[in-house]
C-alpha cells in the first residue's frame, strides 16, 4: 500500500513539476520573442482602433519573413521627439512597382490589389480623394515595404514618406486582446483574442 500510495505522489509531483516548466517556458518566450503594443490613432480603423492592445512578435525570422497585408509596427522619425512608432500594412514587397490609381485602386505590378480588410466606407472615403494617388508608378526598393493605413483618408504612410526601411520595422502584430471600452481610455476590457 505504501508503495502504490508513493508511486502516486511521485506521478502528481512529476505533472506538477511539467506543468510549471511548461508555463515558465511559455512566460519567457512571450517575453523574449514578443513585446505588447497599444494602438494610438484612427489611421488603422476598422481593422485596429484606438485603445486596443496587442502583442508584436519582435523575433528575427519574423522581420525576415514579412508577408503582403502582415500588419507591421514602425519606428520613423518624428517633428517632436527623436522617434516614434507607427503601425501600418504592408502593401507592396521589395523590388515590386506600385502604383496608385485617382479612383483609389492599387495595381501591383500592373496587377489590381485585391484588398478584403478595407471596408466600403474607408474605400469611399479614400478613393473620393485624388490628393494621395501616385499617378507615376513606384519602385519599391531593396529591403523596403510599401506601407499603408487600412483608413486611407486618416494616415501618413508610404504615400507621403516613401517606403520604409526593414531595418524600421520593430515587430509585426500578431494578435489583439484587450480594447479600450471608454472615452477616457482608461477602462479596458479583455477581449476575445483577434490574430493577424
Amino acid at each position: 500500500m505504501k508503495k502504490r500510495t508513493a508511486k502516486i505522489i511521485d506521478i502528481f509531483l512529476t505533472i506538477g513539476i511539467i506543468i510549471c516548466l511548461s508555463f515558465t517556458g511559455a512566460l519567457l518566450y512571450r517575453n523574449v520573442c514578443y513585446d505588447e503594443i497599444l494602438v494610438s490613432g484612427h489611421s488603422m480603423e476598422s481593422s485596429l482602433h484606438s485603445g486596443d492592445f496587442g502583442l508584436m512578435k519582435t523575433t528575427k525570422s519574423a522581420l525576415n519573413n514579412i508577408k503582403r497585408f502582415d500588419i507591421v509596427i514602425v519606428e520613423v522619425d518624428s517633428e517632436t521627439s527623436n522617434s516614434r512608432d507607427i503601425i501600418k500594412r504592408v502593401i507592396g514587397l521589395p523590388g515590386e512597382t506600385i502604383k496608385i490609381e485617382t479612383s483609389g485602386e492599387i495595381k501591383i505590378n500592373n496587377t489590381a490589389l485585391d484588398e478584403p480588410f478595407l471596408t466600403c466606407d474607408k474605400v469611399l472615403s479614400y478613393r473620393s480623394s485624388a490628393s494621395f494617388a501616385c499617378l507615376d508608378e513606384y519602385k519599391i526598393p531593396e529591403n523596403s515595404f510599401f506601407c499603408l493605413g487600412d483608413n486611407r483618408g486618416a494616415s501618413a504612410d508610404s504615400r507621403s514618406r516613401g517606403a520604409f526601411e526593414r531595418k524600421d520595422i520593430v515587430g509585426v502584430l500578431k494578435v489583439i486582446y484587450k480594447e479600450n471600452c471608454s472615452e477616457n481610455g482608461k477602462a479596458c476590457k479583455s477581449i476575445q483574442p483577434r490574430w493577424f
